[in-house]
């Protein structure tokens, strides 16, 4: 593994609980060298004086790539992450900036399970009906918070959701954490700008259509973009698939509002999933926004479907 620079090895962030946060580096937890234009790395600590910020690890967000828009993004996800208090929402310990050294990062709580796309892909047997339900309505709770704080993630998808174990819980319960707040902004009347810049090409394929077929430079997402993308995260957890419009080849910025323009889905949900399940992805993915359910809706709607079941299986039996 590359060796990283000393200064990074070892040091100490502001925290928010009143000082000085300690830690040494660990491992690399991130970096993908093949990627042309990398702007963060992420990298886990552990903290030497944990019982400050009440983790034993950390995860540390490195600015790579001191491009403006890089420094930019990176300087707006520290702005958006500190500001958000929520036991769905990665949350923020401490940042530093070091000028002399071209240094900048922020640290985050540790999420030992990892990304959550990683363990769709390695460990699939996991991914049952219950745990659907669980992460599904674990996302609509995070959503709402950010929502109802004016905030829009902007890059909903598998990648952006890490998970941890409830230590406290005598059962296997993962609880689901939202970050990479990195595309997230402040909406005004509840839509902002995004600009849909190269480095982020794979994320298009979460995008809702309105955002793709506009021919803009600086596009709107809202949060009926955010329930799209949302539901396409739920759809990656019930089919245990993490690659949406999978037959979609590069360049996605060109064909990919083609195949939507022609009728197709992200996923297609198999009919022999239940109806009020089946009616929600096809809100959802409604080419109209305003015809997209609110996240009340969707979460009213799981619950019945898991209350009428009990324990059994939600999707074997139409409603």
């Amino acid at each position: 593994m590359e060796q990283l620079p000393d200064q990074v090895g070892q040091g100490y962030v502001e925290g928010l609980y009143g000082g000085q946060i300690n830690f040494k580096f660990v491992e690399r937890i991130r970096f993908n060298p093949s990627d042309k234009t990398p702007n963060t790395d992420l990298l886990k600590v552990e903290l030497l004086e944990s019982k400050t910020a009440n983790f034993k690890f950390g995860t540390i967000k490195l600015l790579v790539n001191r491009g403006a828009k890089y420094a930019d993004a990176f300087t707006n996800e520290i702005s958006v992450t500190q500001s958000l208090r929520h036991e769905n929402v990665t949350q923020f310990i401490g940042s530093r900036s070091i000028p002399d050294r071209g240094l900048s990062f922020f640290m985050t709580e540790y999420a030992h399970l990892g990304p959550l796309d990683e363990l769709i892909k390695t460990s699939p047997q996991l991914f049952d009906d219950t745990r659907f339900y669980s992460l599904s309505t674990q996302t609509i709770t995070a959503l709402r918070y950010l929502h109802d704080k004016s905030i829009l993630h902007g890059a909903i998808c598998s990648r952006n959701f890490f998970v941890t174990n409830d230590t406290e819980s005598t059962q296997d319960h993962w609880i689901l954490k939202v970050g990479e707040f990195e595309r997230s902004k402040v909406s005004q009347g509840g839509q902002t700008s995004l600009s849909t810049t190269e480095g982020h090409d794979e994320l298009i394929r979460w995008q809702a259509p309105e955002i793709l077929l506009d021919s803009r430079p600086n596009t709107e997402v809202s949060k009926q973009g955010d329930l799209w993308s949302g539901h396409v995260f739920f759809a990656e957890i019930l089919l245990k698939k993490t690659v949406p419009f999978e037959k979609v080849q590069p360049p996605l910025f060109t064909r990919l509002p083609i195949a939507i323009q022609a009728g197709q889905k992200p996923f297609n949900i198999p009919q022999t999933y239940p109806d009020k399940l089946q009616d929600l992805f096809r809100h959802a993915w409604d080419s109209d926004p305003e015809q997209r359910y609110d996240l009340k809706r969707v979460h009213d709607t799981l619950v019945e479907m898991k209350e009428k079941r009990g324990k059994s299986n939600i999707f074997i039996m139409e409603f």
